[in-house]
């Protein structure tokens, strides 16, 4: 019985197949056929530092892109929120560190690692949960020329003189101030002149 397999390919087998594999080898990274392995080697080594490279200088543009997206993000919610502009930088430095974009939707929202915080609240939720609760003092205060007191004041709705009995009385004008001020507003309005005409 011999000890050799009958399958295992020849030397000159494996040689061909070798040249066959470097020429495939060189051809992809832009060499001749007949680059030998030093030639080769080299050429690999030379890709492989400028895809490192090339990979650095996007994760770089990505993460600007991300500080940028994050700092308009706060910026906005910061401005709905409503608090004074004189708080934004402490309120910036604040939140900075506890925002990121979520890298499965793109949304800028609270780090997962965050410490203190709701993971996964967007900036204006944020804002409204658990920041207005620490720095109330932020906020204007409510003080308000329409403000309303106890007691009886203004319809804060304006003219609803058409709900009134009477020669002001006014279908048309009823459902206009409707339109304007919604069902819930003619339905008072109604109730304060004894439903109508």
């Amino acid at each position: 019985m011999s000890d050799t397999n009958p399958n295992t390919p020849t030397v000159e087998e494996l040689s061909a197949q070798l040249a066959a594999l470097r020429a495939t080898l060189a051809k992809s990274v832009g060499l001749g056929e007949e680059a030998d392995e030093t030639a080769i080697l080299a050429r690999i080594t030379d890709t492989t530092k400028e895809r490192d490279e090339a990979k650095a200088r996007a994760a770089d543009v990505e993460a600007r892109w991300a500080g940028e997206k994050v700092d308009a993000a706060l910026r906005e919610a910061f401005a709905k929120s409503g608090a004074r502009e004189e708080h934004y930088e402490d309120f910036r430095n604040l939140a900075g560190a506890l925002f990121h974009v979520d890298p499965k939707t793109g949304r800028v929202v609270t780090k997962p690692d965050a410490p203190n915080t709701v993971p996964g609240s967007e900036p204006l939720a944020w804002i409204h949960a658990e920041l207005k609760s620490r720095r109330g003092f932020w906020w204007p205060g409510n003080v308000s020329g329409n403000a309303r007191g106890g007691g009886i004041g203004a319809n804060p709705h304006g003219d609803d003189s058409c709900f009134r009995p009477g020669p002001t009385w006014n279908l048309t004008a009823q459902f206009a101030y409707e339109g304007r001020h919604g069902s819930i507003a003619a339905d008072a309005a109604r109730r304060r002149y004894g439903g109508g005409r």
